[in-house]
């Protein structure tokens, strides 16, 4: 008789236990506050995918969780790598960090146990730690964190990046019709500045002396030309305004006459123009260029005996397309 009712308070004792520790945990949630203000790209998580990451990471820790935290995060994508600026506080506990990682679900984590981590911050700032209590198993791996670039010696994303691009497009002014242009070039970025050289090539035209459908002269562009690029804008989206020069040659070559000869004059020309581009991949963009070109000087081509067929504007222009790979 003693013996049962010895066994039967314990099972008593253990089940009260267990149900004190089922309110604690729960209590302990149902207390746990989340404001949180969160901006990014479209291609991240939103912001109730990070919410749910936080109470995950809460639900997987034994120790209750009181507070209320506020947390403010703003995601911002630069070139290949995504960057979020985290400010959270819980009562007198505030903290600021920023997290950078080329995959946003990844940072969307980091950003989520820093966050997780905030709460019970709070008795922190009046008492000393509590002792260090091991975590139940989680139903989900707890993330890997992503490094703080807030610390000492940790990169911000300013690596140079290395560019390469093809265009095509239409030029005016500078041959006697508008004429197709191709042109390629190779560059490397730092941050909003972009240093670009390459080797433009417009395609020959052919331009009849006045009056004459048989005589004239077919002509063509080739020049090297180096812009500097400076983005107005912090985003994939580029808009940049730009400077640069043409280094190269306008050749002439006869037609309709005989013993036709080839002649070349110089074409040197200070460029002005906008550029933008977009992203169609992480390393791959899609490009549009508007540009002037200001020769230094021009120089008239003509057929002896029939006059002159050609002279360059005083202003050209040109529109182009195309697309550049972007590494890293």
């Amino acid at each position: 008789m003693l013996r049962a009712a010895m066994r039967a308070v314990v099972v008593a004792a253990c089940f009260l236990s267990a149900s004190h520790f089922h309110t604690s945990t729960a209590a302990a949630q149902g207390n746990s506050a989340l404001e949180l203000a969160w901006s990014a790209p479209p291609e991240c998580p939103a912001r109730q995918v990070v919410e749910a990451l936080v109470h995950a990471q809460l639900s997987a820790v034994e120790a209750p969780t009181p507070g209320q935290v506020v947390a403010s995060v703003r995601v911002q994508r630069n070139e290949s790598l995504f960057e979020a600026e985290l400010s959270v506080a819980n009562g007198a506990y505030s903290n600021q960090r920023t997290l950078s990682s080329t995959q946003c679900d990844r940072l969307a984590e980091a950003v989520a146990l820093v966050i997780s981590l905030a709460f019970g911050e709070a008795d922190t700032q009046a008492v000393p730690p509590p002792p260090v209590q091991t975590p139940r198993a989680a139903a989900h791996p707890v993330p890997a964190r992503v490094p703080d670039t807030s610390a000492p010696g940790a990169t911000h994303g300013a690596r140079p990046t290395l560019i390469g691009a093809v265009h095509t497009g239409v030029v005016f002014g500078s041959l006697p019709h508008a004429g197709m242009s191709l042109d390629a070039e190779v560059g490397v970025g730092f941050g909003r500045l972009e240093v670009r050289i390459g080797v433009d090539v417009a395609l020959p035209v052919t331009e009849y002396v006045s009056g004459s459908t048989e005589f004239g002269g077919q002509f063509d562009r080739l020049a090297f030309a180096s812009r500097v690029l400076v983005n107005l804008v912090d985003r994939s989206t580029k808009v940049a305004p730009y400077l640069g020069v043409q280094l190269g040659r306008i050749q002439g070559h006869g037609v309709g006459i005989s013993n036709p000869e080839t002649v070349q004059a110089s074409w040197n020309a200070l460029v002005a123009g906008a550029h933008i581009s977009f992203p169609l991949h992480a390393w791959l963009h899609a490009e549009a260029d508007a540009r002037v070109e200001l020769p230094a000087a021009r120089y008239q081509f003509e057929i002896q005996g029939l006059g002159a067929i050609y002279t360059p504007s005083a202003v050209a222009c040109a529109l182009s397309v195309g697309l550049s790979a972007r590494w890293p």
